[in-house]
């Protein structure tokens, strides 16, 4: 029994890590991942005392100021 349990976790690990890379490989060619990755870096390099969790929050919410004030302009540049 334990040698079953041990098989499916090790197959499903290996199948979770197999679609993550994936999923990764095609996420970088998206501007919007590329905007998050560089505020990251910028986050990470800032001697800030955050956590892995702070840092991704604050990628994520730069990331999604910087979409709104694009749509933004595009929509007043229509007008």
């Amino acid at each position: 029994m334990d040698v079953m349990r041990r098989g499916a976790k090790l197959s499903s690990g290996l199948l979770l890590t197999a679609a993550m890379l994936i999923g990764m490989v095609q996420a970088t060619a998206s501007p919007r991942v590329q905007r998050f990755l560089a505020y990251y870096e910028a986050v990470q390099k800032a001697n800030a005392p955050l956590d892995f969790w702070e840092r991704v929050a604050t990628s994520f919410v730069l990331t999604r100021a910087e979409a709104r004030k694009s749509s933004a302009l595009a929509s007043c540049s229509r007008l």
